[in-house]
């Protein structure tokens, strides 16, 4: 795809980025003057079935979701033998390279707003039948306005769907892949929440938690090793953080959400709980949707910081995550991704998910 060619009514600007399977270009929608990002697949990629069907299971993933925290698919496009995915254009940086470019590890603080954001969007796609399986920090695109976007369903399955990888085919990037995943499994929402404790790991302890001299045993590593403790040498991590991280990072989860809603329960009981302990140290009353809002907003804030390379302004701090924000982002991510990952097998039955024995932990 050459700059400054018309695909349909979309005009190319400029080359956005290069990848495996293909080429992401910004361009223009000229009916309604709207930058877009246009997704293509590798021309010599084009006469392989395998990677057409990649494509396409893609954009039919994308097709099924609409989030504020997942990067939106606004078409599809077949012009001869090239495919297209016409996108949300998210102005931003990757969470990769904002992590490299800075050094060091992030707060508490920033690391929860963005995993908050980041498990929301992953939560909504599970419960479209969605499984990301390749979440990772070049995944999660922090735009400037402080929204987290989930980027690259590339590899994603939904769920009862046919297998387009072998069975036994290890799917997903090792730092980051869960243990099912590097027995060759297919993954499920457990796999997704795994690998988001991994990110959410590395943005407090600087590095991610397992590695290896060679592929082979970084993947030993995901199925047998334990993570290195980030107490004390992670700055403002209380152990409260680190056990819910290390129970999210085990190997075999065994216990069970008993209703796919319970991490937003978790969620709305830490922000009541909050709104009426500041209103009683106020002597007033909160409206909890002002609240909420509030913190939104400052999540947002204190996201885009980083992508404009400075520091978050906020007029209260909050020390080894125990200010209202951590807590209720720490309640909500945390307990969603160290509890609902312990689902082995999922059986909707008038709405409740019911425990159902055997399978892989």
């Amino acid at each position: 795809m050459n700059d400054q060619r018309m695909i349909g009514h979309y005009r190319v600007i400029e080359l956005l980025g290069t990848g495996a399977m293909g080429t992401v270009h910004i361009a223009l929608d000229t009916f309604i003057e709207r930058p877009v990002a246009i997704k293509s697949l590798r021309p010599e990629l084009t006469q392989d079935p395998e990677f057409v069907s990649r494509f396409r299971a893609e954009a039919k993933s994308l097709a099924r979701l609409n989030h504020p925290n997942i990067a939106t698919l606004y078409s599809s496009l077949l012009d001869g033998s090239d495919l297209y995915m016409v996108m949300e254009l998210v102005r931003g940086r990757p969470l990769d390279d904002v992590l490299r470019d800075r050094g060091k590890p992030l707060s508490v603080k920033q690391s929860l707003a963005i995993i908050a954001q980041a498990a929301d969007g992953l939560s909504y796609a599970h419960e479209m039948g969605v499984i990301h399986r390749d979440i990772k920090p070049s995944n999660l695109m922090i735009g400037n306005d402080g929204r987290v976007k989930i980027m690259d369903f590339g590899i994603a399955r939904v769920r009862g769907s046919a297998r387009l990888t072998r069975a036994g085919t290890a799917v997903g990037t090792p730092l980051y892949m869960s243990p099912e995943q590097c027995r060759g499994g297919e993954g499920d929402e457990r796999s997704d929440l795994y690998s988001l404790a991994i990110v959410l790991y590395e943005m407090l302890g600087g590095a991610p938690p397992f590695s290896g001299a060679t592929e082979y045993d970084l993947i030993q590593a995901q199925i047998g090793a334990a993570p290195p403790p980030l107490v004390p040498r992670a700055i403002g991590v209380t152990p409260e953080l680190e056990s819910a991280i290390m129970t999210a990072l085990a190997k075999k989860p065994r216990r069970h959400w008993r209703h796919r809603d319970a991490p937003r329960r978790h969620h709305r009981r830490a922000e009541r709980d909050a709104s009426h302990r500041s209103s009683a140290k106020r002597g007033g009353r909160q409206q909890i949707p002002n609240t909420r809002r509030r913190h939104r907003e400052e999540s947002h804030r204190s996201v885009s910081a980083l992508v404009q390379g400075a520091s978050p302004s906020h007029p209260r701090s909050v020390r080894g995550g125990r200010g209202r924000r951590a807590r209720r982002a720490h309640i909500f991510c945390l307990d969603a991704v160290e509890t609902a990952r312990r689902i082995r097998t999922r059986k909707q039955c008038n709405g409740d998910f019911t425990r159902t024995g055997g399978g892989r932990g």
